[in-house]
């Protein structure tokens, strides 16, 4: 799916939302929701900053306001949460994926940033999450970097709002490594699959079934990389508030849905 396409596909979603919601307060839009639209996905998609913005015939300040005011009202999370419905709907996972990566600051004031070894100058962030074998992110937790990724598990898990089968496997890197193997949501078993340490007392996981499982943890690898390479607002840490940032997640994921949703009836 061509990335106007996309544009034009969730734009019409995101209109739809916002010509629901009635104006109570504050002012009518001066300008149509297509050139706000415009505007905003080039912050998302290519990595402009709110100050930079090269608009015409309306101020840069005027854009990033009513940004504000949208997720304010829960447009973003809205369109997040129609699209994720849509997406689970009819569909069982068996497979998922595991994988946390590194968001470096560059003008962020929240308090989950820290300092961290890969990057000593800088404050970061840790971006943990669960995909399937689509590449669509099903859960998500923006933490603190310094914080083990193994205990980020449970909350993933809890964050799940899909229908597993009463087998299903976690798939993630040495970095999950921990004492419990199975967790169980609602009715269903999570088998947790990562690969043995040298120093391991119990080397487990030996089989050819879990063997060619840990070779699918490329799909997460790629899933971050598609997220970073086709949404450059991802990789920058500039928001004040850590709930923009996380609009700018929950924007990213909504197209990968879109985007999956349009490869399957393709």
């Amino acid at each position: 799916m061509k990335k106007e396409d996309l544009i034009e596909e969730y734009s019409k979603l995101l209109t739809g939302i916002i010509t629901s919601i009635p104006y109570t307060t504050g002012r009518k839009n001066k300008f149509p929701l297509e050139i706000y639209l415009k505007y905003i996905f080039r912050v998302v998609f290519y990595g402009e900053r709110w100050n930079t913005l090269d608009c015409i015939n309306i101020e840069k300040s005027t854009v990033r306001k009513k940004f504000y005011r949208w997720n304010k009202l829960g447009v973003f999370q809205y369109a997040y949460l129609i699209m994720m419905k849509e997406y689970s709907k009819n569909r069982i996972f068996t497979q998922l994926f595991i994988d946390s990566t590194i968001i470096v600051n560059e003008n962020s004031t929240f308090d989950l940033l820290d300092h961290y070894y890969k990057i000593k100058t800088k404050n970061q962030c840790k971006i943990s999450i669960i995909c399937d074998n689509n590449r669509v992110t099903l859960s998500y937790i923006v933490s603190n970097p310094k914080q083990h990724d193994s205990t980020f598990i449970k909350p993933l898990i809890h964050n799940l709002n899909v229908h597993l089968t009463k087998n299903a496997y976690l798939i993630g890197d040495k970095g999950y490594i921990s004492k419990r193997k199975v967790i169980y949501h609602n009715k269903s078993k999570i088998h947790i699959i990562i690969p043995t340490k040298k120093n391991a007392i119990h080397k487990t996981y030996r089989d050819k079934f879990r063997k060619k499982l840990l070779k699918k943890r490329y799909i997460v690898e790629q899933t971050f990389s598609h997220l970073k390479r086709t949404y450059r607002r991802l990789n920058i840490l500039e928001d004040k508030k850590l709930e923009n940032y996380i609009t700018i997640i929950n924007i990213a994921i909504t197209c990968q849905i879109i985007r999956a949703l349009h490869k399957q009836t393709s």
